[in-house]
């Protein structure tokens, strides 16, 4: 009888180790869905603070071809002027003003080519896409051009007036 009552007692200690554990179980199995749980928060964190740089890089990106499109549209509009306005010299002399005389300056307004004008509306309608440098030559060129043709531009009023 006595060892009935010694498995018995040992089968009470078993079936309480057994709820014990099932209870520890239970707990492992909800942290393991936390921690899933967790690893997908953390993959779509990672996931979003790349989309984040992304969009920061594509934003300076698009602020500084903003810029660049303006300064080309008011280049534009000043060659698209100056091939309406053939020859034509705007100047700012000097202005007494009660005592005040502004500085002399001359702005000549000369005709330009229109392939030249063709090039700068190409270089203001091209994809930005394209960062390879090539933009920065074409604004080079047309620099040079616009300077060039003004120097022409001088120096043929000048032997016409001798």
């Amino acid at each position: 009888m006595q060892f009935i009552n010694s498995l018995r007692e040992l089968n009470v200690k078993l079936l309480a180790e057994i709820a014990k554990l099932k209870k520890e179980n239970a707990e492992i199995l909800k942290l393991k869905e936390k921690l899933l749980k967790f690893a997908k928060v953390e993959t779509e964190n990672t996931r979003l603070k790349q989309i984040i740089e992304k969009n920061a890089r594509h934003d300076s990106e698009n602020v500084k071809l903003k810029s660049r499109v303006s300064k080309l549209e008011v280049r534009f509009a000043l060659l698209e002027q100056g091939s309406i306005v053939d020859g034509m010299v705007l100047s700012f002399g000097q202005i007494q003003n009660n005592k005040e005389a502004m500085p002399v300056m001359m702005i000549l307004i000369v005709d330009i080519f229109n392939s030249i004008i063709d090039q700068l509306n190409n270089e203001v309608e091209q994809v930005p896409s394209d960062l390879d440098g090539n933009n920065e030559k074409m604004v080079n060129f047309l620099d040079k051009a616009y300077k060039k043709s003004i120097s022409n531009k001088i120096r043929k009023r000048r032997q016409e007036k001798k």
